[in-house]
């Protein structure tokens, strides 16, 4: 490459590195090298790159598992586009297992962001290497800082609003417990909708079959024949749509029959046939918040640890009416 651009090798290292200390270069030499590198096809070596540096990586990794659930898509669309506009390269890492422990990579990383765990414990590698880092939607510990979501208020906008409507039998659906009945989202959403329901004079419907994924004709003849709900509130967005499967092929009209409300607005919600009224959760709020704290724990020696919480939104579309 050097003898291509006739220049020497350290020019082509500092042109290709953006090196600015104590160095200056013409334009058409600058371009001489950058016309080189393109010809040869070359691209740098991010983990050579890594090692050489001494004070810094310049990569935040993203830990742990990305699950829809509990995890809008767009918080790592905007987390990238942030960072990467202060120098910093995000670099997701996570695991398909939830179940999986998080490990940590063999190079260095400035800072990490969470996700998917469970519980504090699930930190603790992080903790112990001293690494700042930022949990997205579930539990951190002493080191770390949060972006939470307000599930509770999330469910008493769905409550709420099927309450305005005139339903007075409302069920909450929970799905796969065995996979999310350690984050911290299930009981806060469960809590409060048996607050809110007790608190305007209504009983919590409940049912011993929750797990409608594998049986949810049991599911809707318990809830719905049996115990006469009128409006079903699920977990999430997947859940939602596997119900609203299971309804209509179980003969019932949403919302003339039941009304059903789910959470996280994520693709195909507004595309569905009723389209679906959802409690969103802004990944695109929670993202910002959470590469700023990130850019300001590494650009602040004294940075101390913040936890900030983000509003849900209650988007009504054609899954809610009043009941019959």
């Amino acid at each position: 490459m050097a003898n291509l651009a006739g220049v020497s090798r350290a020019t082509v290292s500092r042109v290709l590195n953006n090196y600015t200390d104590k160095f200056s270069v013409r334009p058409e030499v600058r371009k001489r090298v950058i016309d080189a590198a393109e010809s040869l096809g070359y691209r740098p070596d991010l983990m050579a790159h890594i090692l050489r540096k001494k004070d810094n990586s310049g990569l935040v990794g993203w830990l742990g598992a990305m699950h829809p659930f509990t995890f809008s898509s767009n918080v790592l669309d905007v987390m990238a586009d942030t960072l990467s506009r202060k120098g910093f390269l995000l670099s997701p890492m996570y695991s398909a297992n939830s179940d999986a422990t998080i490990e940590l990579p063999w190079w260095r990383l400035d800072a990490a962001v969470v996700s998917g765990v469970r519980t504090v414990d699930d930190v603790e590698v992080i903790e112990n290497a001293n690494i700042p880092y930022v949990c997205i939607n579930c539990l951190c510990g002493p080191g770390g800082s949060s972006v939470q979501m307000d599930d509770s208020m999330g469910m008493e906008l769905a409550c709420r609003h099927l309450m305005e409507l005139g339903h007075r039998r409302i069920a909450y659906a929970v799905r796969d417990p065995q996979f999310m009945g350690k984050h911290p989202s299930v009981s806060m959403r469960k809590e409060a909708y048996a607050k809110i329901m007790r608190e305007n004079g209504l009983n919590p419907i409940s049912s011993e079959n929750q797990f409608f994924v594998d049986e949810p004709e049991k599911f809707i003849m318990e809830i719905i024949e049996r115990k006469k709900a009128t409006a079903i509130i699920t977990y999430s967005s997947h859940s939602g749509i596997l119900l609203l499967g299971a309804l209509q092929r179980a003969g019932f009209h949403v919302p003339h029959d039941i009304s059903l409300v789910t959470f996280n607005d994520e693709y195909p919600l507004s595309h569905m046939f009723p389209s679906m009224t959802v409690v969103d959760l802004d990944g695109r709020a929670a993202g910002q918040a959470a590469s700023n704290m990130i850019i300001n724990m590494l650009g602040d020696a004294e940075f101390e640890s913040t936890h900030e919480v983000i509003p849900e939104t209650l988007i009504v579309r054609e899954s809610t009416a009043p009941p019959k």
